[in-house]
């Protein structure tokens, strides 16, 4: 079920995850701009948030031309995340034998633990660990 859901979804996440980022860096820096303005009418110093505001209106604007360069590419690696999720949702052993790995390994750790406090146990005095 959730193998086709991240079929379904793989694209239109990776777009929506671009759109989010951008949105975000912008009404952070309206947020901090509005701030700055209100803690000027009040009196208050808000020459940081001033800052804050540009810095987040900046890194909005590298980032709207890292996409807008790199739209190529990025339409790419969305092309190969969605062939990767139809891939996964197809052969679902690929999901299901690593954690089938993970637990036998995890049996096997936990075996070895049992057996270093098994030999760590052993002391003819009875104290396993001595402080100087």
């Amino acid at each position: 079920m959730s193998l086709k859901m991240l079929d379904c979804f793989a694209v239109p996440l990776a777009y929506i995850t671009i759109l989010v980022i951008q949105a975000a860096l912008v009404l952070m820096g309206y947020y901090c701009y509005d701030y700055s303005k209100i803690s000027q009418s009040n009196g208050n110093s808000s020459e940081w948030s001033m800052w804050i505001a540009a810095i987040c209106w900046i890194f909005a604007g590298l980032f709207y031309l890292l996409i807008a360069c790199n739209w190529k590419s990025l339409r790419i690696s969305i092309a190969v995340v969605e062939t990767a999720a139809e891939y996964f949702s197809d052969t679902k052993r690929i999901v299901i034998i690593p954690f089938i790995y993970f637990s036998v390994w995890v049996g096997v750790f936990i075996f070895w633990i049992w057996g270093l406090a098994g030999v760590a146990s052993i002391s003819p005095t009875g104290v396993v660990a001595i402080s100087p």
